[in-house]
This record gives C-alpha cells, structure tokens and sequence, in this order.
C-alpha cells in the first residue's frame, strides 16, 4: 500500500504545478508540509469523537499550537481533554497524550517539483496519576514522519509516510494520501486514506475521512471532518470519526497577497 501510495504521487511531479494550497493538516490525520509562516501563530481547538464496538466511544477536547520561525519551520504543543465512555465501564476523563514537534519544510514546490518536509515528534503520557484509563502510562513514543505536496490548480495532493518508535508497545508504520479541492477562495473540500500497521502485525488500520475548511476571514477557519474504517471494522476499530473545530491565525502575514495563507498540519491519531 505503501508503494501505491509513493508511485501514484511520483506520477504527479511531471504536471504544471499550481498555487499554494493546502490539502491535509486539520481536520484530517494526514499533514502536510505547510507552516503558519514567520512569527504567525495557528490555534485549533478541536472536539472529536473516535468510536468503536469494543472500545465505546472517546471524547476529545483538543487543543494544538503552532508557532511559525521564518518561512520553512514549525513549532507545535497539542494537547487533549479526554473522556471515555464504555457500556460496561464508568465514564472517565483526564488529560491526554502531549505532543511536541518541528517541522521542517526544506523544498519548495515554488522551485522544486514538490514541497516536502520532515516532522519529528515526541508523544509523552498524560496525567498517569488519576489512574483514569483516558491517561497513558508514561511510555514515550517518537514519530519520525515526512510529508510530500503537490498542487495543481485547485486541487491539492499530500502523501505522508512515517515510522513510529513506541516505547512500551510494538512500533508502527503510518502512511496516508489526501485531497483537497477548492471550488471558491474561501471553502476547500477535502478527503484522506490513512492508516497506521503494527510492525510485523501485516495488518492496517485503515480509514477515509471526508471533509471541509471554511475560511470566515484571516483570522478565523472553520475545521469539520467525519470519516470510518475502510470496509467492516472490526470491534476496537473506529466505526465513527469526528472533528469539529475551529483555527485561530494570529500575528501579520509577512506575504499579505496570499489570500489562502499556508497551514499546519496536526496529527489528531486515532488507536
């Protein structure tokens, strides 16, 4: 899958390419090689819903900071407010995973073929204490992803391809492809693929997420995405997905003509 995923998108680097748009980051799981810009912020406050028949379903009130050094680098800190409810188990809440990161964008796609970037991340436990199961354990987790873009008019392609080193479990492979179509200067239309395989496992967790963004004005960005397992799920894979969000740009474009203005990607994970 992986493979489809790398030639279908070498396929695209002979095409004329577009303007700078952006087809992954929030609302979806795939990112993309885009950064807020120099010292602009990026706020997406988040709820979302991960659902399974095994699991019940988890609530997610998620907040992600981004912070832009210069044209090409990204600071990030994302953090959620959990809540757990099962059928056979007591609703519980707590502070989730944290997750800082840098990305680094280091080709241009305005003199190079494609945008690419790399994203070295570090997810560490959350509030262990409360003995709450919405809390991780302290295990540490490094994410070690690289992110592709290509657009071409109005529409945009991202691939993402990465290795997770997982410090109390076995390590994974994600990867995922994203589209986006934007019909007006203010909405984007957007749908990924993405999935996560447990190393040695052979299996994928493999998911769709269909969506939108919808630009109000330079500041505020509306963010809402759904999306399931690809075919029948099994019973702790999600049945439902949910993001429902809103991003906040702050500080002075140092590129005022550009109307659509890069975005950066968050990495909201599903199991």
């Amino acid at each position: 899958m992986i493979s489809r995923i790398l030639v279908g998108f070498c396929c695209l680097l002979a095409l004329p390419a577009g303007r700078i748009l952006a087809a992954a980051g929030p609302p979806l799981l795939t990112d993309d090689p885009n950064t807020p810009g120099p010292n602009r912020w990026e706020i997406n406050t988040a709820w979302t819903l991960d659902r399974s028949a095994q699991e019940g379903s988890l609530h997610a009130l998620n907040f992600d900071i981004n912070y832009g050094l210069g044209d090409r680098v990204q600071l990030k800190f994302e953090f959620p407010w959990l809540l757990h409810d099962a059928d056979d188990s007591p609703r519980e809440s707590g502070v989730g995973d944290k997750l800082v990161g840098l990305k680094w964008r280091f080709l241009d796609q305005e003199q190079h073929a494609v945008s690419l970037s790399v994203y070295p991340q570090v997810e560490f436990g959350g509030d262990s204490s409360s003995g709450s199961e919405t809390a991780d354990d302290g295990g540490r987790e490094l994410i070690l992803p690289v992110e592709l873009e290509r657009t071409l008019g109005p529409v945009a392609i991202d691939a993402e391809v990465g290795y997770t080193y997982q410090q109390d479990s076995s390590d994974e492979v994600l990867y995922g492809l994203a589209l986006s179509y934007a019909p007006t200067k203010k909405l984007d239309l957007l749908g990924e693929i993405h999935a996560v395989a447990e190393r040695g496992s052979g299996d994928d967790e493999r998911v769709f997420n269909l969506g939108l963004t919808l630009d109000f004005d330079e500041t505020y960005t509306v963010l809402a995405s759904a999306g399931r397992s690809l075919g029948q799920p099994e019973p702790d894979e999600p049945n439902l997905l949910v993001y429902l969000g809103l991003q906040l740009h702050l500080g002075k474009s140092s590129h005022p003509s550009d109307e659509s203005g890069p975005q950066a990607g968050a990495r909201r994970r599903f199991r």
